[in-house]
């Protein structure tokens, strides 16, 4: 039986549009009444607005909820049943795949069984997951775009990247147009930890944080920059490679997992790939408390740069670092900021458990086209 492609749709928004789904997904549903209040529109602009995005599907009403006197206002909500957002993280040992609604709940988290080094692999497995979800989950909804993350610099196009040795193959291929082609969707390309700021700033939305720093402590070590509302990615789009701020002498004591399993395999704790060590980690093994004072100066450092250049609402740790380890470097970053007179950011864990590059990668068609500005 032959299983169809899923339904492909263009959504185009005005920017009063794109005002409005943001207030509803900040603040959950409303009563049509509020959203003028929340938005510098009118009542008669609100009303006539919605009334589009609901024959589009991007809202629906519920009954109205009688407050004090005069004509209750009916309730306004995300429709998170006609629309999807697929993202599509690839790191040296997985390829990771989330199916968003408009809502920005996940509906599938899934690692496909592809060798992430093979872009014919990559691109072969994406095409099954695709049909199997169509006769499923995308069976009543239309994707909106897709989103692909991938590790590694930008040498200067900005959906080229040169990742690590193990991903050769996919240096200085033109990601939008390479999966836009083969799936028929606009496609939007970032580096994993810049998507992973995107996924913070939004799964974080009740902190209400329009600046914030995401630390990914991965294979490697890097960050994504969010501010103002927007992802900062720089001239080159390389703003967030925080291991460049180390020397070559340096780059042994960056907290990057790569380093802490080679002092693992020096205690006699070994494991073949970051993620085996992630899925055992335990925080007693010899080794672990000697790497995370290796590494603490120059966390320490950064986190004062990252302060004074940025003025972050706050740094997340995050990435593929289990709990147990972001917590430790969280306390040994303690006190970094004391004695500095402007107001500091928090530093917390993610509020995303594991690596949250797929997650980002997700929410680049909806932060893009749907709530741009939020």
């Amino acid at each position: 039986m032959t299983i169809e492609a899923p339904s492909f749709s263009a959504i185009s928004l005005s920017e009063s549009e794109r005002t409005l789904l943001s207030a509803l997904f900040r603040q959950g549903p409303l009563p049509r009444s509020d959203l003028s209040d929340l938005t510098t529109l009118s009542q008669q602009s609100v009303h006539r607005l919605l009334e589009k995005l609901s024959e589009q599907g991007l809202v629906r009403f519920s009954e109205p909820q009688i407050r004090g006197r005069g004509k209750p206002s009916p309730t306004v909500w995300l429709d998170p049943s006609r629309y999807a957002s697929l993202g599509v993280s690839i790191t040296t040992e997985r390829v990771g795949l989330c199916l968003l609604d408009l809502a920005g709940q996940p509906l599938s988290e899934v690692v496909i069984d592809a060798k992430p080094g093979n872009p014919e692999s990559v691109m072969n497995r994406l095409d099954g997951q695709l049909a199997s979800w169509t006769s499923d989950l995308l069976s009543s909804r239309a994707l909106i775009g897709m989103g692909v993350g991938m590790q590694g610099w930008r040498p200067g196009r900005s959906d080229c990247f040169q990742p690590p040795e193990p991903l050769n193959l996919w240096r200085g291929l033109p990601l939008t147009e390479v999966f836009g082609r083969r799936f028929g969707l606009a496609c939007f390309a970032e580096n994993n930890s810049t998507a992973s700021a995107i996924a913070e700033h939004y799964m974080s939305n009740g902190d209400a944080y329009q600046s914030l720093i995401y630390l990914s402590f991965d294979y490697g070590f890097g960050g994504g920059v969010f501010v103002d509302g927007h992802a900062l990615v720089g001239e080159r789009g390389n703003a967030g490679e925080l291991s460049t701020l180390f020397a070559p002498e340096e780059a042994r004591s960056r907290p990057a997992l790569e380093e802490l399993l080679k002092r693992l395999r020096d205690k006699g704790v070994v494991f073949d790939t970051v993620s085996d060590m992630v899925a055992r980690f335990d925080p007693a093994w010899p080794g672990v408390d000697d790497w995370v004072r290796e590494v603490a100066p120059q966390l320490r450092l950064m986190i004062r740069a990252l302060k004074a250049i940025v003025d972050p609402g706050a740094i997340c740790f995050g990435g593929e670092a289990p709990t147990e380890l972001r917590q430790a470097l969280l306390r040994a970053c303690e006190g970094a900021m004391d004695g500095h007179g402007t107001p500091s950011p928090v530093l917390r864990e993610s509020r995303i458990s594991g690596d949250a590059a797929h997650m980002g990668a997700a929410f680049l068609p909806l932060h893009v086209m749907v709530f741009a500005g939020l």
